[in-house]
């Protein structure tokens, strides 16, 4: 058995065929893939017990010769004529789609003179680790409503490793910014399901990393990026600043005038987050028929003069709502009104 840097023959059987003449020589190799054009696989006349010496017919000197005759494998290999170097000729990938299987095969002729061996020679290319697993998106865009129920799932397809055995055996992880998700694997599926609730006011986006390593030694990786966008519904009920609000006005504020602001928002977007004011039908009539509120700005004015006011203190009940079509929420506030007359004092 002989051996170099990069492989080893694993068999050679020489079967004398006709007299002395012709005979028969098989060898068998193991090479890795993607060596280098000219690496050199073994002397053909040495393995083969083919004397690389001059030989004698008679009055006839010969001088030996190898030949590779032609097959579908050839062209990735040479041999030396007087040398009988089995050599590399081109690079072979396992993986480019060219070859017909991971065992390549030669026919040599040796020939001095009437000396005749036909040397066949089977090569089989070991799979390297030189190709990373990858996913057939780099990128998923999914959108997720806030609703969702925990559980809630959806399909990546798996990753793709154009190696062999343990070098094309892919494991996966997920890395996310949150711990809303989890990451299952199959055969041939992966699935990310909803292990939390999801929240749009509090995280309206998520960003998963899905990482398939093949088996190889280093191993190789590849990776897919997931973003996933949190849909809002309306579950945000407008938020005064404060809940009670106190005034003081003069019973001589001319009628039209501005006396107040409130303000309210809303963390839903779109719609459902754009406030709008009333006065609550929920308080007397009078109240509503002596003051007003622009809808849109929550500006409190006055509607009726004051002068013949009864009543010194007036509680408004301010509804701030939002203007979601389907589903509306509104909160209520206090804006506690003590009217006085033009030396301050509190009338009645």
């Amino acid at each position: 058995m002989r051996s170099t840097q990069i492989l080893h023959a694993v068999g050679a059987i020489c079967v004398l065929l006709c007299v002395i003449q012709v005979s028969l020589c098989a060898l068998v190799y193991k090479i890795p893939e993607e060596q280098h054009v000219g690496t050199l696989i073994d002397n053909i006349a040495s393995a083969a017990n083919f004397s690389s010496e001059p030989c004698k017919d008679g009055p006839n000197v010969y001088v030996p010769s190898f030949q590779l005759l032609v097959s579908d494998a050839a062209s990735y290999f040479s041999v030396g004529s007087s040398s009988s170097e089995l050599r590399i000729r081109r690079v072979i990938d396992r993986e480019n789609g060219c070859l017909s299987g991971s065992i390549l095969y030669l026919s040599i002729k040796a020939e001095c003179g009437p000396n005749v061996v036909f040397v066949d020679v089977q090569v089989e290319i070991e799979d390297i680790n030189d190709n990373a697993p990858y996913f057939p998106d780099s990128v998923m865009n999914v959108a997720l409503s806030e609703n969702s129920i925990i559980g809630t799932s959806f399909p990546v397809d798996p990753a793709v490793d154009a190696d062999s055995g343990q070098n094309g055996a892919i494991t996966y992880s997920l890395w996310s910014s949150s711990d809303y998700f989890h990451l299952s694997t199959t055969r041939d599926r992966l699935g990310v399901h909803l292990v939390a609730k999801l929240d749009y006011e509090a995280v309206p986006n998520h960003l998963l990393t899905i990482i398939a390593t093949d088996g190889g030694t280093p191993s190789l990786i590849g990776r897919i990026f997931i973003n996933i966008t949190v849909t809002d519904v309306n579950d945000e009920a407008p938020r005064f600043d404060q809940p009670v609000y106190k005034v003081h006005i003069n019973k001589d504020l001319p009628v039209g005038s501005i006396f107040y602001i409130v303000r309210a928002i809303d963390d839903d977007p779109g719609s459902g987050g754009q406030v709008s004011y009333n006065l609550s039908l929920a308080q007397p009539q009078y109240y509503r028929d002596t003051f007003a509120i622009d809808a849109n700005t929550g500006e409190l004015s006055l509607v009726k003069t004051l002068q013949n006011a009864t009543v010194s203190k007036v509680d408004l009940r301010i509804q701030a709502s939002d203007n979601d079509p389907f589903v509306r929420y509104s909160s209520t506030a206090v804006v506690m009104v003590t009217i006085e007359d033009p030396h301050g004092h509190v009338i009645g």
